[in-house]
């Protein structure tokens, strides 16, 4: 998780930041933080403390996929026009 996120998460935001579109990380940032919230109740009553950290796993792994998504789609974009 840390390394999807380290890699995705972290330059896809300041690339896009830099870009004009801070509101991108700001909407990222609250959708995956409220899923963490939601995952971290379910997995941790189920599994505990492994289950807390398969939840911020897949989250720094989905933030990342946003991330990098919303990124080549806006790029991809800007280079057609």
């Amino acid at each position: 998780g840390a390394f999807w996120g380290g890699t995705f998460r972290i330059s896809g935001g300041n690339i896009t930041a830099a870009l004009g579109k801070p509101q991108v990380n700001l909407y990222n940032t609250l959708f995956t933080g409220f899923l963490n919230i939601i995952f971290d109740v379910f997995l941790i009553s189920h599994f505990g403390s492994a289950g807390a950290a398969a939840s911020t796993s897949l989250i720094y792994m989905l933030s990342g996929s946003i991330s990098a998504w919303y990124l080549c789609t806006y790029l991809k974009k800007k280079i057609k026009n």
